[in-house]
This record gives C-alpha cells, sequence and structure tokens, in this order.
C-alpha cells in the first residue's frame, strides 16, 4: 500500500465512521482494504519505562464501518502478559483478552494488557482471523494505568508484510479532565486521506519513523537496562472495583 494512504489519527470516544451512511458510500469507493488473516503488532518502545509496555484496547473494523466480533481465539500476544515472569501463575488480570472486551477507558488496569519486555525480544500482540477479513481501519487505546509504560513506536505487519509503522500518543495525566474520562485513542485508516471530514484531518498524526529507526532504538534498549533490577506490578484477579 502507498504510505499516504495510511495514517494516524488521534481522537475521543467519537470515531471516524459516527456519520451519516453517504460516509460509507464514499468510504467503499476511496478505501484499500486488507483482506488477510493474521495483523501482527510489534511494540518497539514505550513513553519512559524500561520494564513494562502495555496497551489498554484495540477495536478492528470492517469495509461498512462495522466493528468487527473478536474473542479470546482472535487475540495472542508474545510474552503472554506479567503472568510469564512466574510460569504457571495467571494471577494478574492483565491478560491479551481485556485488549478485546471493549472496556477501553479504564485507568484502574482492570481492562488492559500489559507484558514484560525482555532483553533482545520484540513485545508482540496478534490479531488471528480463521478467513481472509477486510479491514477499514483499527482503532488503538494505549496503556493509561501508568502512562509511562504506553506504546511509542511501533510497527504493524499483515500476514507478515510490513504495513506500517508509527507512534502512538500517550496518555497525559490531565486526558481524564479534558476527555470527559474517555481515554483517547489512535486510529489507523487503510484509506485515502479524503475519506475525512475537515476536523479530522486537523487531528492526523505525521510523527511517522523508518523501520530502520525502530530496529535501532530497540536494540539500543535492550542493551542499556538491567533488567535485574525489574519492579514488580500487580493488578490481581479478584480486585474488587468502587
Amino acid at each position: 500500500m502507498h504510505e499516504g494512504l495510511m495514517r494516524l489519527a488521534y481522537g475521543k470516544k467519537s470515531g471516524v465512521f459516527d456519520k451519516p451512511s453517504s460516509r460509507y458510500e464514499s468510504l467503499k469507493i476511496l478505501t484499500i482494504f486488507y483482506r488477510n488473516f493474521i495483523y501482527e503488532f510489534h511494540l518497539h518502545a514505550t513513553h519512559g519505562d524500561a520494564y513494562y509496555i502495555g496497551l489498554n484496547g484495540l477495536e478492528f473494523y470492517d469495509e461498512n464501518g462495522e466493528r468487527i466480533g473478536l474473542t479470546e481465539q482472535n487475540i495472542a500476544a508474545y510474552p503472554h502478559s506479567v503472568n510469564s515472569l512466574h510460569p504457571g501463575t495467571d494471577d494478574d488480570i492483565r491478560t491479551p483478552d481485556k485488549l478485546i472486551d471493549g472496556e477501553n477507558d479504564e485507568i484502574d488496569g482492570t481492562h488492559c494488557w500489559i507484558a514484560p519486555i525482555l532483553a533482545n525480544v520484540i513485545n508482540r500482540i496478534f490479531v488471528i482471523f480463521d478467513r481472509p477479513t477486510s479491514v477499514s481501519m483499527i482503532k488503538i487505546w494505549n496503556y493509561a494505568k501508568t502512562p509511562s509504560r504506553g506504546v511509542r513506536e511501533f510497527s504493524l505487519l499483515v500476514d507478515d508484510l510490513l504495513v506500517w509503522t508509527g507512534v502512538l500518543d500517550k496518555m497525559s495525566d490531565d486526558d481524564n479532565d479534558n476527555y470527559g474520562k474517555h481515554v483517547p485513542f489512535n486510529t489507523i485508516l487503510f484509506c485515502d486521506e479524503r475519506i475525512l471530514m475537515e476536523h479530522e484531518k486537523r487531528t492526523v498524526l505525521e510523527k511517522n519513523i523508518s523501520a530502520d529507526n525502530i530496529s535501532s532504538q530497540t536494540s539500543n534498549r535492550d542493551r542499556s537496562v538491567d533488567y535485574s533490577k525489574r519492579p514488580t506490578t500487580s493488578v490481581p484477579r479478584n480486585r474488587k472495583r468502587h
């Protein structure tokens, strides 16, 4: 896909497709869809934390702008979660299935995913379909409980083909006040920018970085961190919400 057809947009709770059906008709004409089996996110760097990396949520949308229903069978991650640090345990609730449970605005950690950063390992998230599936856009909610652990640099492979490299926004400390307690999200659009409304064009992020730069930054991170000093983190499964 041509680089100019993919952009990273930033939004609130309302999405790109929250407009009349005439919008969908234009979408069908202008959008170049990916119709594939496996969408693989490579998470290369955080917004500062050296030991853990996480996200709040993911949503995939079809060629009609409808959200694609995902189940636990569609999602996987490596490393799986912080539970990977203690094989045989599943005490921490922040597992890959939380990425697709639709609860993306929580900031207490009960509906998010987080995993350890390991030396010489790229953290990965897989969304796997059992048949070729058309995807028009992907919404990504960054990790909100501890914003420094949110994803910064990432890349996206579709059936092993690199189609995107970019930067996710950090959840700021005052975002809850600014956005009415909604965690902001980023959107990968597989379409021409002409499909965007004028106000949406102003939200498009141009902070893309090359795959070569990402690889270099990942290598430098691995060499500089003493993982024996990793702090503990936990959100127990029996945690009560208030």
